[in-house]
């Protein structure tokens, strides 16, 4: 979809113009540059965040992309690194390569096999195979060959497994093998096992063919042509990868194979090669689009090595591998690097041995160290000292136990900034595997402020509770945000029943009809009816019963979002309300008396003259209310 579904309406109807304005004058204003911006949630609720955008160019020439990090943000996995092809004969193939007889015994041992198990090719050739596995292998090893010889039922042979190997210090390995088997008229079979070595997580599968079976045995693309690019011999691989029977690539020329903009320059590329004999291409690896017989192109690494025949002709072996998810990989990697740098959020990822690996832009404004102070340090420099002493001691009884105590779970902790000072932060910890190794990464938030903010609301709720009168706080559509115990009292329900449901709930079914009406009126016009001012409203408890109340509202904005905030207090005013009526009702009653009435306070100042004493004394009421009562006497 287009990104502008997470955008309010006003900023969303002019994205389309930023984009193609930059388009056309690559002025960056947003690239580049972090800033705050309003984003729109699925629901129409309008929110802000915090977006830090790169523009990231591609090799494959398509349009650039842009990546976003918004604050809210989380999770990202790095993944394995792909080895170059780069040999064609025996003696260089990068694969360890053995080949046995059909009783264990090593006829031939490569220097890529050496490098492996640090034996030299002397000390293995000619002995047994099962001085390269371990004890639990070797032992079962030669009653598996008797039983090939015996049934020549295939179980290894022409399939790949997973095994472990020893090494000559004894260490073990675990590598992929690929067994084949060669026979030859009148002679015994011999076995042909190319290795992997997996921690690494290589695909180094370039080799150099023995022979036609060697050749057919490989797994990725070998092509054979002559100095003027004539196909001479294809694996079955590249019949896999292009879509072509070997009929229709042997005899015709290489560029069937690449894009028209590479093979237009081919002929001339060779031509050239032919006459200065400078190496470009040749004895070095190279990353070039392919093209496959239904047209569609793949990203391929390519080696070239030049062999010469019986005649000294040039012969060129290519060596292809298709390398379009590791560039996906590659892209991704740069990616999520470009992602956890941009991030706002401080990241760190350590070992097993709390080794820092990994520590980011965010990280280092949070603890005040430059990067190249903590990385390869201990994590325990980012601690205060009472928790430092003990984290070895966490990682240890985790690695013994595998029990989870912080991992996978946020805590609240404290850390320490490079000038000694420390605060409160929020961690996040999760485990990851890579390269069969255990890594812990960690998400970091300065929640500082926050445990201010706590408290403030910690204070202000208790000063809440203690307020005597009934207070409620609710948002613009009514749902009621907050309340006092005085409301929990006044009304009868709990906390829980409050917050959360509308202001009507408080009120008679004859005035609740209408309430939203009234806020709807309000938000549109702003004329103030109740906001501001003290009125006399009938309020319903819990039990139905109705009271007379006074209540009084204001209103308060949030200076981010400009979502209003409504507070009201209600005092329940019913004995006031009997005390003025049974004022009134005296006051009436006195005025109707023939019989002239005075009161007055303990000082003797009069508080009230009836009509029949100012009758009597001449005075009208005003002359003598606030006087003291003396002046009626001689």
């Amino acid at each position: 979809k287009n990104v502008k579904m997470l955008m309010p309406f006003q900023i969303a109807m002019k994205h389309d113009g930023y984009l193609k304005r930059y388009a056309e004058t690559r002025v960056k204003h947003v690239i580049n540059s972090t800033r705050e911006v309003d984003g729109q949630h699925k629901n129409g609720r309008v929110f802000k965040v915090e977006i830090s955008v790169r523009e990231v160019e591609r090799e494959d020439g398509q349009p650039p992309i842009f990546v976003a990090y918004l604050v809210d943000l989380t999770e990202k996995i790095e993944r394995a690194r792909m080895t170059q092809l780069t040999s064609a004969t025996k003696t260089s193939c990068p694969m360890p390569l053995i080949v046995m007889d059909d009783m264990g015994y090593v006829l031939e041992f490569n220097s890529a096999a050496e490098d492996m198990w640090r034996y030299r090719a002397d000390e293995v050739i000619g002995q047994n195979i099962k001085m390269l596995m371990p004890e639990e292998i070797a032992v079962n090893h030669d009653g598996y060959l008797a039983a090939y010889r015996r049934t020549g039922k295939k179980n290894v042979i022409g399939g790949e497994r997973v095994v472990d190997a020893q090494c000559k210090d004894g260490s073990k390995i675990p590598i992929r093998i690929y067994v084949g088997e060669a026979k030859h008229e009148g002679m015994r079979p011999i076995f042909l096992g190319y290795l992997v070595d997996i921690r690494q997580e290589q695909s180094d599968m370039r080799s150099a063919a023995l022979d036609d079976a060697v050749r057919g045995m490989a797994t990725f693309p070998i092509i054979t042509m002559n100095d003027i690019g004539t196909i001479l011999s294809v694996n079955h691989a590249v019949v896999q990868e292009f879509g072509y029977i070997e009929e229709e690539l042997r005899g015709e020329n290489i560029k069937m194979l690449m894009p028209s903009e590479i093979a237009v320059n081919h002929d001339e590329y060779l031509r050239n090669y032919k006459i200065k004999r400078v190496r470009k291409v040749i004895g070095n690896a190279r990353r070039v689009p392919a093209q496959r017989k239904n047209g569609t192109r793949v990203m391929c690494e390519i080696r070239v090595d030049e062999v010469f025949d019986g005649d000294g002709n040039s012969i060129y072996i290519g060596f292809l591998r298709n390398i379009t998810s590791q560039l996906e990989l590659e892209q991704s990697h740069r990616i999520n690097t470009l992602v956890q740098e941009l991030s706002a959020v401080p990241m760190l990822a350590i070992d097993s041995k709390g080794t820092v690996l990994r520590f980011n832009n965010a990280a280092e404004r949070t603890w005040g160290h430059a990067r190249d102070e903590v990385m390869g340090k201990n994590i325990k420099m980012l601690m205060p000292e009472e928790i430092a002493v003990k984290h070895d001691g966490f990682l240890e009884a985790y690695r013994k136990t595998g029990e989870k105590h912080i991992i996978g779970s946020t805590r609240r902790l404290k850390g320490q900034r490079s000038d000694g000072s420390q605060f409160q932060m929020e961690v996040s910890v999760r485990e990851i595997e890579v390269d069969g190794k255990r890594r812990f990464v960690g998400y970091v938030r300065n929640v500082t402020e926050d445990l201010k903010i706590e408290d403030r609301r910690n204070v202000f709720g208790v000063i809440t509770d203690l307020a005597p009168i009934p207070m409620v706080a609710m948002n613009q559509i009514g749902t009621i945000a907050l309340v006092n115990q005085a409301t929990v009292d006044a009304f009868g329900y709990s906390k829980e029943e409050l917050i959360g449901a509308n202001i009507k709930l408080l009120q008679p079914e004859e005035v609740a009809r209408e309430h939203d009406m009234y806020l709807r009126r309000y938000r549109e016009t702003g004329v103030r009816s109740v906001v501001g001012t003290t009125r006399r409203i009938v309020a319903k408890r819990r039990n139905g019963e109705r009271f007379a109340a006074e209540i009084s509202v204001q209103e308060s904005a949030d200076p981010e979002t400009g979502e209003k905030t409504f507070v009201g207090y209600i005092r329940d005013i019913t004995e006031r309300i009997r005390t003025e009526v049974d004022d009134r009702i005296a006051s009436l009653t006195a005025d109707l008396s023939p019989v002239p009435l005075i009161t007055m306070d303990p000082r003797g100042t009069v508080l009230s003259f009836s009509k029949a004493a100012a009758d009597e004394f001449g005075y009208d009421p005003s002359e003598v209310i606030g006087q003291n009562i003396k002046m009626l006497q001689p």
